[in-house]
């Protein structure tokens, strides 16, 4: 199994989704009211907004999260402002059937020090 990944900016708090994808100028990839049903059937306690870069699963982590700073870079200030009301992170995913590991340039990282957000990861290891 070659190395899977993903990456996704989240927005989650109580805010108006439609009213924030607006404000950022952009669509969400993905987003969920407080309240809504789930999946799973769970319901969802806080709205959420994020964006995913729609990069294929075998491209490098690196070039998930570079693809989302280069669509944040202009948009800061904007996100800086959110963080008054609502947490953002940057959730990213790696599966992989193997050991091994990845690497990120510091283009990729730099959202996380500009914005001072957190960076999480869900390493999945699967026996083929």
């Amino acid at each position: 199994m070659k190395v899977r990944s993903k990456a996704s900016l989240r927005i989650m708090g109580e805010f108006d989704v439609e009213a924030l994808s607006q404000e950022i100028k952009l669509t969400a990839s993905y987003s969920h009211k407080k309240g809504d049903i789930g999946q799973i059937k769970t319901v969802f306690d806080s709205d959420m907004w994020s964006i995913s870069a729609p990069l294929d699963r075998n491209v490098p982590l690196q070039q998930h999260l570079e693809w989302i700073v280069e669509q944040m870079q202009n948009r800061y200030e904007v996100l800086e402002r959110v963080k008054r009301f609502a947490k953002i992170d940057v959730f990213c995913s790696v599966t992989s059937g193997e050991q091994g590991g990845f690497s990120l340039s510091p283009k990729a990282l730099s959202i996380f020090h500009h914005l001072q957000i957190n960076l999480e990861v869900s390493l999945i290891l699967q026996s083929e």
